[in-house]
């Protein structure tokens, strides 16, 4: 194992890229993000192992994420590597600058779920000074809501921004960090330029990748990104989980828009406890994640992260009280201390659990003035 830093505000440490010998080349599973230090720990890494990086065969992405993938263009240059990811992520990771195209899609499903027009008036004027450091300094922020649940217009209106690094784009909403006062989720924080990365191939579920004298099965997992892969040696018991399961912090599955369209918004949080269940009992008896440290127990692990979804789920349904409410109107009860930074990720979160409490039939979905409100079913 080989860590990079992946330089993520939810402390979940470093980036884990395992390298597997299969006799025949060695292949990489995860890259780090594309910075100059990273690569130095990467190559350093393998030569403490006794390799280099030429002797890299195969690259496995677990998903398309900077922190991931961000190193796989460069090892692919200096070894000849091919470079595999979920047919579900490959879209994704060619397009290095997806977000930009995003934006009317994160602000038509932000407008739908009630969030003011005024606030999404300032945000759309704010955006691009504040970048990256608006995240980082999240602690300093006033909270979005008062003690009565109203928005502090005059507070965080006022807000004087931090000077914007030049030398680093600004975040998308999509990739908006979670704070850990606020959620228990993670998601990455990319901080080196990402180029296009065009995948040689790409593997589906139940696919089995050999190299050499090992096999690993492609176990597809969406929910944190559409195209979320685990890799599982069946014959060693090895299952190697990326950010679907790690041992202490649950990923945050981050709503996405497939192929740019606004229908085609996933239903991240429904996907990914299906894929929860589907992982629980597979035949590993070590589980490796991409960050943190060894999984020691993979039902226990699972079976704690769905108790979180599950309680989260019942307290926005209890929360659901006197008529139709959108996702906005829920967020001063569940968040109280929200910062307006990361309103999108909360606001994803709260949209993922209705979308899970809509497919069982406990919540319904209803048209109010132009928004998408939410109604306790008499019959869920």
């Amino acid at each position: 194992m080989i860590a990079t830093d992946g330089l993520t505000l939810v402390p979940v440490g470093f980036t884990n890229c395992y390298v597997l010998d299969s006799g025949e080349g060695l292949i990489l599973i995860d890259t780090g993000i594309n910075t100059d230090e990273n690569w130095d720990a990467l190559t350093a890494g393998l030569r403490a192992a006794g390799y280099e990086v030429r002797d890299v065969r195969l690259v496995l992405l677990t998903h398309y994420h900077f922190d991931h993938s961000g190193l796989a263009e460069r090892v692919r240059q200096a070894s000849g590597a091919r470079v595999l990811i979920h047919q579900d992520d490959a879209p994704l990771l060619a397009e290095g600058g997806r977000w930009r195209r995003q934006t009317a899609n994160h602000r038509r499903l932000l407008q739908e779920h009630g969030v003011p027009a005024r606030l999404l008036d300032w945000l759309d004027r704010t955006w691009e000074r504040r970048g990256r450091h608006w995240y980082q300094d999240w602690h300093r922020q006033e909270p979005l809501f008062d003690g009565a649940g109203q928005v502090r217009w005059s507070r965080f209106e006022q807000e004087t921004p931090p000077p914007q690094d030049q030398e680093q784009p600004p975040l998308a909403p999509g990739d908006a960090q979670a704070h850990p006062d606020e959620t228990a989720h993670h998601t990455e924080t990319p901080s080196g330029a990402q180029p296009p990365i065009i995948p040689d191939g790409t593997v589906c579920e139940r696919e089995v990748i050999a190299q050499g004298r090992l096999r690993l099965r492609a176990v597809h997992t969406p929910g944190h990104t559409p195209g979320h892969v685990c890799f599982l040696i069946e014959d060693a018991g090895v299952l190697f989980t990326g950010d679907h399961v790690l041992k202490h912090v649950a990923p945050n599955p981050a709503i996405t828009f497939l192929g740019s369209r606004y229908e085609g918004r996933t239903r991240s949080i429904v996907w990914y406890v299906q894929s929860l269940q589907k992982v629980r009992d597979l035949p590993a008896q070590r589980v490796f994640p991409a960050h943190e440290q060894e999984v020691p127990d993979l039902p226990q692990r699972v079976d704690r992260i769905l108790r979180n979804h599950e309680r989260r789920a019942a307290q926005i349904r209890a929360t659901l009280q006197g008529g139709a409410t959108t996702a906005f109107d829920l967020l001063p009860a569940l968040f109280p201390n929200l910062r307006v930074s990361a309103l999108w990720t909360a606001l994803s979160g709260v949209i993922g659990h209705l979308d899970l409490l809509e497919d069982r039939g406990e919540v319904e979905a209803v048209p109010l003035d132009g928004r998408i409100a939410y109604l306790r079913s008499m019959t869920g």
